[in-house]
């Protein structure tokens, strides 16, 4: 059966990425700077956004398709950027 999701706000922002929506309780602020750090200083990709944040977290995100992205689009919402990724799904 389908699960409903309810929906999210950040910062006055709605979140409509499913996985974002999903992921969002392993997301606060000094986490949201880490994957600003990763992102923009050191460059890294999707991909290692993913393996990187899982392995400092101690979570386990299972090479989600998406991760990724919805990490940086959950961390530019905490941090009030303007990035339309979230958008746009």
């Amino acid at each position: 059966m389908f699960k409903r999701i309810k929906p999210l706000f950040i910062n006055g922002r709605q979140i409509t990425d499913p996985l974002a929506i999903e992921m969002a309780e392993y997301m606060n602020e000094e986490r949201a700077l880490y994957v600003a750090h990763l992102r923009v200083e050191r460059e890294y990709t999707w991909s290692m956004i993913t393996e990187e944040c899982a392995r400092e977290w101690g979570k386990n995100f299972g090479g989600r398709l998406g991760a990724g992205q919805s990490l940086c689009g959950l961390a530019s919402a905490y941090l009030g950027e303007n990035w339309d990724y979230l958008d746009s799904v």
